[in-house]
């Protein structure tokens, strides 16, 4: 391996470990539950729910609106921040989560019907139509890929 290649590697790991200690040593507030499976989310004014069964984003945004809710929007830097700390106690790091953005009309659109005004696209994204993840291999931003693609999932509804 080269030199350069092995540090960035293992500045990579350093990152993703830092990332993880902040996670766990309480940067994230407690969740607390609002019902079954759902914790509070955005200043308690939303519930979240975790779906753990990889899903495409058809099935997940079925499913979702099937428990109650939709799957997540999210309109600021505040709540990108708490959905990844709610998807952190759940998921391991290394998976992606559909999040309820998609490009079918060459422009990004809330499934719920939420302005889009925020985002947190990885370096070189948005490309092309597809939906949108929380791609925690790039330090939990956002990547398009293919709306077929199985990924976790998270709803959220009004609390």
């Amino acid at each position: 391996m080269y030199p350069a290649v092995g540090v960035a590697v293992l500045l990579l790991v350093c990152c993703l470990d830092t990332v993880r200690a902040d996670l766990e040593t309480g940067l994230c507030d407690p969740k607390e539950s609002c019902g079954d499976d759902w914790y509070y989310f955005d200043g308690k004014e939303r519930c979240g729910l975790y779906v753990m069964n990889p899903l495409t984003f058809s099935e997940a945004e079925k499913y979702c609106k099937e428990q109650g809710g939709e799957l997540l929007s999210i309109s600021s830097e505040k709540e990108d921040f708490e959905a990844s700390c709610l998807s952190f106690d759940v998921f391991d790091i290394s998976h992606q989560i559909w999040i309820g953005a998609e490009n079918s009309e060459g422009e990004f659109k809330w499934t719920d019907g939420t302005p889009f005004s925020y985002t947190y696209w990885y370096k070189g994204e948005p490309k092309g139509t597809g939906c949108a993840e929380i791609n925690f291999y790039h330090l939990a931003s956002w990547s398009v890929v293919d709306c077929s693609k199985k990924n976790f999932a998270l709803c959220t509804k009004k609390a």
